[in-house]
C-alpha cells in the first residue's frame, strides 16, 4: 500500500490533501502507521483528550478491525471526514464516541474533562486566561447540560446527543481543532493545535456590575454578530436616571437591539434582548423571533422563542384602556417578563408560551438595579 497517498474517494481539496500528508509523515515518522503516542505528541495538547480522539478514529475506521492501534494514512483520512463533516450528524456521532469513550453512559465528570479540554480553542483567549473564569463556565454548561436529568450524575449517549445538537459551538469544536492540526496551513512559530475562537466576547462601553465576562460569553452566543462587534452602549441605568417610566421610554425608543436587565431585591437578575427598536405598541405586541429572555443569576440561561406565539415586545404607555408597562413574552396580565410604569414593580413568571422555558417566578417589587 501506498502510505504517502490519499484514497481515490478522500473528501478533501487538493491543499488539505497535501497538508494532511505532509502532517501523517511528520507525525508518524519513521514508521508508516500512527500510534497512539506520537499521536498525542503531535496534536501537542492535552494527553487525556488526544487518546480520546485516537481512540475513536481507530474504532470508528477500518483500524478497529486491526490487531495493532494504529491507524494508516486512509484510517486518518476517513476519521477526519467524520470528524470534520459538514454533516451535523456525522460530527456529533464522532464527539459522543469521544466524551462517552465507546459507553452507553457518561458521567458529569467526563463530560466536564472534555469541556475544559477543549476551552482552550472555544473560548477567547482572554476568558481562557482566567483559569477560575473557565472553570465556572464549563460547570455551567455541565450543569445545564444534567439539568433535565434530575437526581442522577450519568447521562445516556442518546442524551449528550440530544444536549450536542443544541450547542454548536461545543459540537463543532473537536473538529474544528482537528481541522487545524492536519488539514490547515500554519503560520510560521505556530502551534499546530493553534486556534482562536471566533466567537467575540460582547464589550461593555462601561463596567457594570449585573453582567460579568461569562454572562456576556453565555448571552452573546444566542445574538446576532452585528450585536457583539461593537461595546455595548448603556442607554438607562435606575442608579444614574431614577426610576422615571417616563424617562427610560425616552432613552430606549428606536435605540435598534437592547438588552434589559434587572436584579430582584433576592439578588436573582434576568431580562430580555428585544431585536428591534422599542416603539410604543399601542396596546399590541410587536417584535421579531429573534427577542429572548435570559437569567444571570444565580445560573445564566437564555428562552428561546417557541413558536406559540408573536407577543415578543410590548410598550404602553399613557393609554386609558390597555396596560402601560414594558413587557416580553405571554400575554396581558401573564406575562413572560414585565416591568410596570412605575418601576418599582413587575414579574417574571412562568410559564411563558412565547418563550421556550420560562424563568423561575419572581416578584420585582422594590427590585434593585435596572439597566437598559
Amino acid at each position: 500500500a501506498n502510505h504517502t497517498k490519499l484514497p481515490a474517494d478522500a473528501h478533501w481539496d487538493a491543499s488539505e490533501g497535501q497538508h494532511l500528508i505532509k502532517a501523517f509523515t511528520s507525525a508518524s515518522a519513521p514508521s508508516s502507521h500512527l500510534n497512539c503516542e506520537s499521536f498525542c505528541k503531535f496534536c501537542g495538547g492535552s494527553s487525556w483528550l488526544s487518546k480520546r480522539v485516537f481512540d475513536a478514529m481507530v474504532q470508528t475506521t477500518s483500524a478497529g478491525r486491526k490487531t495493532h492501534n494504529t491507524l494508516t494514512l486512509s484510517d486518518l483520512s476517513k476519521a477526519l471526514a467524520k470528524c470534520c463533516s459538514s454533516s451535523r450528524f456525522d460530527r456529533r456521532e464522532f464527539v459522543v464516541h469521544v466524551i462517552a469513550n465507546g459507553s452507553e453512559t457518561l458521567t458529569k465528570k467526563e463530560l466536564a474533562d472534555y469541556i475544559l479540554q477543549t476551552q482552550s480553542f472555544t473560548l477567547p483567549e482572554e476568558i481562557f486566561r482566567d483559569r477560575e473564569l473557565a472553570q465556572r463556565l464549563a460547570s455551567q454548561t455541565v450543569d445545564d447540560a444534567f439539568e433535565s436529568l434530575r437526581f442522577t450524575d450519568q447521562m445516556t449517549v442518546d442524551e449528550l446527543d440530544t444536549w450536542l445538537a443544541r450547542e454548536q459551538s461545543i459540537e463543532s469544536a473537536l473538529g474544528d481543532l482537528m481541522y487545524s492540526i492536519f488539514l490547515r496551513p500554519n503560520t510560521p512559530g505556530e502551534s499546530p493545535a493553534a486556534l482562536s475562537s471566533s466567537r467575540r466576547l460582547p464589550k461593555l462601553a462601561r463596567s457594570s456590575d449585573l453582567l460579568q465576562p461569562e454572562h456576556l460569553w453565555t448571552l452573546g452566543a444566542q445574538l446576532p454578530p452585528l450585536c457583539t462587534q461593537q461595546p455595548w452602549r448603556l442607554l438607562f441605568s435606575s442608579r444614574l436616571h431614577g426610576r422615571a417610566f417616563s424617562r427610560l421610554v425616552s432613552r430606549i425608543l428606536f435605540k435598534g437591539p437592547t438588552i434589559i436587565v434587572v436584579r430582584d431585591r433576592g439578588g436573582r437578575v434576568f431580562g430580555g434582548f428585544a431585536p428591534v427598536s422599542w416603539r410604543r405598541s399601542a396596546g399590541r405586541f410587536f417584535g421579531e423571533p429573534g427577542a429572548m429572555l435570559f437569567s444571570v443569576a444565580p445560573r445564566c440561561k437564555t428562552y428561546r422563542s417557541s413558536g406559540v406565539n408573536t407577543n415578543f415586545m410590548y410598550l404602553g404607555t399613557s393609554l386609558t384602556t390597555c396596560t402601560n408597562g414594558l413587557g416580553m413574552g405571554g400575554q396581558v396580565d401573564f406575562w413572560g417578563f414585565f416591568l410596570d410604569n412605575n418601576l418599582d414593580g413587575g414579574v417574571c413568571r412562568a410559564p411563558c408560551s412565547t418563550f421556550g422555558a420560562s424563568i423561575r417566578p419572581s416578584a420585582l417589587r422594590m427590585h434593585r438595579d435596572f439597566v437598559a
